[in-house]
């Protein structure tokens, strides 16, 4: 179990508390401008992956 963010674009499981159940992801890079920066797609919307997903524990890439 990880708790940082993916470095890699890809599927990943994402667990924002101990308490709340896992949250199946896509880390996508934001555009082709800024291939080092990465977003995540959850529930058909996307995320600034710095700031939402920061604290927590990732599984994957599935």
């Amino acid at each position: 179990m990880e708790k940082t963010i993916p470095s890699q674009p890809g599927t990943y499981r994402f667990k924002p508390h101990s308490l709340l159940p896992w949250l199946s992801v896509r880390v996508v890079k934001e555009s082709v401008l800024a291939p080092d920066t990465l977003r995540v797609r959850c529930a058909g919307m996307t995320f600034s992956a710095t700031r939402m997903f920061a604290n927590g524990e990732w599984q994957g890439p599935l």
